[in-house]
């Protein structure tokens, strides 16, 4: 459930990389949520506005399950060329694949004529009442806006496409009134 240190880490990078539009909503203490955002536009721009999502929280480890362990669960060992520790696929690695977008973004110099705002939650694993439901309730996630979201969870490996959109048609009927 506390996620100061892991918070407290990607604000460092964010602002060692020259990110500095960075909100934090916190409505339970340890459990800090923040809209993080950079571009040249702003919200609801005409040049686009894409919304990266992601969680730093990580699902316990019951007391039972530790010996099952080969390291440590919160560790963050690497053997060989592998990452071993609970949260090291969802969603350390995306946090830090995220984090290496910005800084790509940085090194690269590329302009971004709309606006890439990261909604980063502290409660995905956890019914998100203090994340991205907290956010939701306050009207905070609608002022977001953004034209199409990257949620960056690695459950099950998988990538799922979704759209939640419109379709307009016509329907031409003949006869007679009944």
């Amino acid at each position: 459930g506390d996620c100061s240190e892991v918070a407290e880490r990607i604000l460092g990078e964010l602002k060692s990389l020259g990110v500095d539009r960075i909100e934090t909503h916190e409505f339970v203490s340890g459990q800090p949520n923040f809209i993080i955002q950079t571009g040249e536009g702003g919200t609801g721009d005409a040049d686009g506005h894409f919304v990266i999502g992601g969680h730093m929280d990580t699902v316990p480890v019951h007391p039972d399950e530790v010996e099952a362990w080969e390291v440590p669960p919160f560790s963050g060992e690497i053997k060989g060329d592998e990452l071993w520790g609970r949260g090291a696929a969802d969603m350390k690695g995306a946090l830090a694949s995220t984090l290496g977008a910005f800084k790509a973004i940085r090194d690269e110099k590329i302009k971004i004529p709309g606006t890439l705002t990261w909604v980063l939650l502290s409660d995905g694993e956890h019914g998100d009442q203090n994340g991205g439901a907290a956010l939701a309730e306050r009207g905070i996630l609608k002022n977001i806006g953004g034209d199409m979201v990257l949620y960056t969870e690695s459950t099950s490996n998988n990538i799922i496409r979704s759209f939640k959109g419109r379709i307009f048609f016509e329907v031409k009927v003949r006869g007679r009134s009944v």
